[in-house]
């Protein structure tokens, strides 16, 4: 009897479209396929595709750039690892337009021992929300050519620069374009690149939302460490800080538990440094903070993920405050903006029976930003709009005119027209009321 084929299974098809990118890229480079890794790795890659948890982890030096970024689209991927890739290789960067369309599927990119060494158009990836560079060398990349006003996640270990720039100014200077979260620079030498850059590390890059950053493995101590000091407790939503192994002494701690009292981080991992007893002591003596000095070891995943959620110091710091200036000097109105603790101010605003302005939300920061396009990127705009926050209609309305149509939409469909509509008529009803009410006192 003649053999059957087995079936052409999702799994197998997947399979065999990345066998076929792996033979592309041999006839387009002229080198043919390297069959002896070509078959068990699209078996691998095409368990991946069809795998909807799964990232799909593409060896740009096997498959097809371009093959590749079709299938990503094909298969809706949401999460890619790019291997050995280079944005000055002949072939590489075709895989980049997956992530430049703006239907793209794509929210987390890695890229492993890859190198950045030219300069691609800006906003080049506008809806990746995670990123993790590994084992990578920035040179002469600017952070134009990466996400903006997306990420949420930017994880950044053992990379290098080898020309023009200090790869930790890049890190920094990605941040800060970006409403990052969690922040990771971890074992490398933050100030490897330019040696001629006597310019002073700029940790007031650091973006207002950040609530997770470790630095551990890296040379903190000499990355302008009085500059972090500083810049640490104007850091309103962080929550857990990690430095472990950087050599710190005695003399950094007393400057870190000063500045951590001054802060509403409540996790701190400084393990693995060189604290004699009294540094120890210092450290893990500090006031309602949760602090480990002892052997080396960094916190991990749903660890870290479940210290942020229990952890509100946008809140904390908002009950102290008894009047609407408080909160202004404090800046908490706008590192609750750029979190997700916008309405924990609110209600502390409300408590004290004041309301914000159409000033407030719509004046420009130092950074060009408002209160308003910091909602809008955060995703708060609801919580900004509910009617108890508003004491009149016409404030409201000067606000909703100035809103763009990505912050309206987040109240509802057809533009949040409705709801807006409905909001502004409680907000109404309730100056009614409360109108009425006081004329009965009198």
């Amino acid at each position: 009897m003649p053999t059957l084929n087995p079936p052409m299974t999702p799994e197998r098809q997947a399979a065999s479209e990345c066998a076929m990118a792996g033979y592309t890229l041999g006839r387009k480079t002229g080198k043919g396929a390297d069959t002896s890794r070509l078959e068990p790795e699209s078996a691998a890659l095409g368990k991946q595709m069809i795998d909807k948890n799964a990232a799909a982890e593409i060896d740009v030096r096997l498959f097809d750039p371009q093959t590749m970024g079709e299938m990503i689209a094909s298969y809706q991927k949401t999460a890619v690892t790019l291997k050995n890739f280079s944005t000055s290789a002949r072939f590489d960067p075709e895989i980049l337009s997956v992530f430049a369309d703006d239907n793209s599927p794509v929210r987390t990119l890695a890229l492993q021992n890859a190198i950045l060494s030219s300069y691609v158009a800006g906003n080049r990836f506008p809806h990746i929300e995670k990123l993790t560079l590994s084992d990578t060398a920035v040179n002469a990349y600017t952070p134009e050519g990466l996400p903006k006003d997306s990420l949420r996640e930017l994880k950044v270990e053992r990379c290098r620069t080898e020309q023009g720039i200090k790869i930790g100014d890049t890190i920094l200077d990605m941040a800060a374009q970006n409403p990052v979260r969690k922040l990771t620079m971890r074992e490398m030498t933050l100030l490897s690149g330019d040696k001629n850059d006597a310019k002073p590390f700029d940790w007031s890059k650091l973006p207002l939302s950040l609530e997770y950053l470790n630095l551990s493995k890296t040379d903190v101590m000499n990355a302008n460490f009085d500059g972090f000091i500083e810049t640490l407790p104007k850091l309103k939503n962080l929550k857990v800080v990690e430095i472990a192994s950087c050599g710190l002494t005695d003399e950094h701690a007393r400057k870190l538990a000063k500045a951590f009292e001054q802060s509403g981080v409540k996790h701190i991992n400084l393990s693995g440094n060189r604290f004699s007893e009294n540094g120890h002591r210092l450290l893990n003596g500090l006031n309602g903070k949760n602090t480990a000095t002892n052997e080396y070891f960094e916190w991990h995943g749903a660890e870290i993920n479940k210290m942020m959620k229990q952890t509100r110091p946008i809140e904390e710091a908002a009950k102290l405050c008894s009047t609407k200036q408080d909160i202004i000097n404090k800046g908490l109105f706008a590192a609750a903006a750029k979190s997700d603790s916008f309405e924990d101010v609110l209600k502390m605003l409300k408590t004290c029976g004041e309301y914000l302005k159409p000033a407030d939300y719509l004046t420009p920061a130092a950074d060009g930003t408002t209160i308003l396009s910091d909602l809008v990127t955060t995703k708060q705009v609801d919580a900004a709009f509910k009617p108890e926050y508003w004491k009149n209609t016409k404030d409201m309305q000067t606000v909703w005119n100035a809103l763009s149509p990505e912050g309206r939409s987040q109240l509802g469909e057809n533009g949040g027209t409705a709801a807006f509509q409905r909001r502004k008529n409680q907000v109404m009803m309730n100056a009614v009321r409360q109108a009425t009410l006081q004329s009965r006192g009198r």
